[in-house]
């Protein structure tokens, strides 16, 4: 337990300094009313850490069996630790990664799996693991996370000019288009009050691209693109 002697405060908040980096402290706070203290609260937790815990994570299918998991990168970070298993087993899978991604391979099709994913920061520290989420490895290469914008892409695939449809929405919707190594190769806005779009991709080379079209910072829908 981490306690403080000696030192009043009536506030609802309190400093604490000198505290080890990447340590876990427990904590209980009581009131003093009347010239007499009162019960410790219940035992609480927080962690020191330099190195925050991955989030806003995102999910694509590539192919059957085969998805990727994106997040925000994590400053100062030079490595990433994923852990994953099908639901409903006990063992861990553990892999790690150089970026703000991982690529899981031979997953069972239509299985459900959980993950958590932390940091590692200055060579040294861990950040704790991100809460457990989860995914489905579905069989279709497209996965829609909340399509409330009604998004409609075609053709795909694509040679020459891709459309985006949209439902007409008061403010510009922002879209990035990537490349299966996460690199961002067209990024741009429909309009407000305009619901389409045109891209020009004949000049992209060809393979496997990722489209992502966003409302609100976060992704509403992700779809498995060929440029041929």
């Amino acid at each position: 337990m981490l306690r403080i002697h000696g030192v009043g405060t009536f506030s609802t908040s309190k400093t604490l300094s000198g505290l080890d980096p990447t340590t876990q402290y427990e904590f209980r706070v009581r009131a003093l009313c009347d010239g007499s203290y009162g019960p410790y609260s219940i035992n609480q937790w927080f962690y020191t850490s330099t190195c925050g815990s991955p989030e806003n994570y995102s999910i694509i299918q590539l192919d059957p069996g085969k998805i990727r998991i994106n997040w925000d990168v994590i400053p100062n970070a030079t490595k990433y630790q994923v852990r994953y298993r099908q639901i409903g087993t006990s063992s861990w899978t553990v892999t790690g990664t150089l970026n703000p991604y991982k690529i899981l391979n031979g997953l069972e099709e239509g299985g459900m799996y959980e993950y958590r994913v932390r940091s590692l920061c200055d060579g040294t520290h861990w950040s704790l693991y991100s809460l457990i989420n989860e995914f489905a490895v579905d069989g279709p290469a497209m996965r829609l996370t909340n399509n409330s914008l009604g998004v409609h892409v075609y053709p795909n695939p694509v040679s020459d000019l891709l459309y985006i449809n949209i439902r007409t929405v008061g403010k510009p919707v922002p879209f990035t288009l990537t490349d299966i190594l996460g690199k961002t190769v067209v990024s741009g806005e429909i309009p407000a009050g305009q619901n389409q779009i045109q891209i020009p991709v004949n000049t992209l080379t060809k393979g496997t691209y990722f489209l992502s079209v966003q409302e609100d910072k976060q992704p509403t829908h992700i779809e498995k693109l060929i440029v041929r």
